[in-house]
């Protein structure tokens, strides 16, 4: 009988190096000691690779993880590690490595970011994506398979490394996986990969109950794969504050948010002395022209040749201002 379970779990642990996605025996228990060992080194198989290719994201005082995933240097992360767009960052490998890298796009709805290592060395190592249909990622295929974290929280430590989590998958939503894989502060942003040593997810929320976490699924990232690598602010969600650009325009203080452009100080004044545009009002349109960035308001300041009507929405209410030609610079 003992001979028949160690050829079943020799064969389980060989079903789960060789097969690119997990069939329902991953979903199984180990039932001895021997089981355990089989599921270990099916671990420490995939690990050396997956370490190597983990990083601390570093922001100044800040940091986050993230996982290299190309040879020219393409990084995975979550949008509330990278917070913005072209933003330069410092990844710092578990050897004690350090590389230059500037912030891609992002996606502030579902915790999606991605960044670009500036000059990526040869033999860079890297973790290869689970590249899957929609369909692969149903409940009934992956609740409860088995899958291992890394994180790399509070950067660098040569007598730590970058520590495994073992869990197994617990929920599963379009934009979401659920896991119980041990996180905690910092592992922000870090993979989440299948036994096959694949990345599945990046580590999104990590929850108050440190075994309950969500992670953002790579099918999430393969959707808007380009947007991202272009450097595309995307989305309205909680996972990252909009960019913004402000200057003076109008003889006003105008900053530019993703869809329009709003007053915040700096008032304009007309003949009278009285402001024409004042804190919190939105710039509808210049010369009768929709506008809903500081560039449209520079070029028809910069080709105009005359007065010019401003569409302003000030609360519920829509006005339009005469601007004289000495009035706009």
């Amino acid at each position: 009988m003992t001979r028949i379970i160690r050829m079943f779990l020799c064969g389980f642990a060989t079903m789960m190096v060789a097969m690119a996605l997990p069939p329902d025996d991953y979903h199984k228990m180990p039932s001895d000691l021997g089981g355990v060992r089989e599921l270990q080194d099916v671990l420490q198989s995939r690990l050396e690779k997956a370490r190597a290719a983990t990083v601390c994201v570093q922001m100044g005082a800040n940091s986050g993880t993230g996982v290299v995933v190309s040879p020219d240097g393409l990084v995975l992360s979550a949008a509330h590690v990278v917070t913005g767009v072209s933003r330069r960052v410092d990844l710092l490998f578990e050897d004690g490595t350090v590389l230059e890298a500037h912030s891609l796009g992002l996606n502030a709805d579902n915790d999606a970011a991605m960044l670009q290592i500036v000059d990526p060395p040869e033999g860079l190592a890297y973790v290869d994506l689970w590249k899957a249909d929609a369909d692969e990622w149903a409940p009934k295929t992956v609740m409860g398979t088995w899958v291992f974290a890394l994180g790399h929280s509070g950067g660098f430590d040569e007598t730590r490394g970058a520590v495994l989590r073992l869990g197994r998958v617990l929920r599963m939503a379009k934009d979401t996986i659920e896991t119980d894989c041990s996180l905690i502060g910092g592992d922000s942003g870090g993979p989440l990969f299948n036994l096959d040593g694949q990345l599945i997810a990046i580590h999104s929320r990590v929850g108050r109950r440190v075994v309950k976490n969500m992670h953002v699924p790579v099918t999430a990232f393969t959707r808007d794969w380009s947007t991202l690598k272009s450097g595309e602010f995307m989305g309205d969600g909680p996972f990252a504050e909009v960019e913004t650009i402000e200057e003076k325009v109008l003889g006003a203080s105008l900053y530019e948010s993703k869809t329009e452009v709003v007053v915040t100080a700096g008032f304009a004044i007309d003949g009278d002395g009285r402001p024409r545009l004042e804190a919190g009002d939105t710039i509808m349109s210049i010369g009768g022209a929709e506008v809903s960035k500081l560039e449209q308001i520079r070029e028809f300041l910069n080709a105009r040749s005359e007065s010019f009507e401003l569409g302003v929405m000030r609360g519920e209410e829509e006005m339009t201002f005469k601007v004289d030609e000495t009035e706009s610079e």
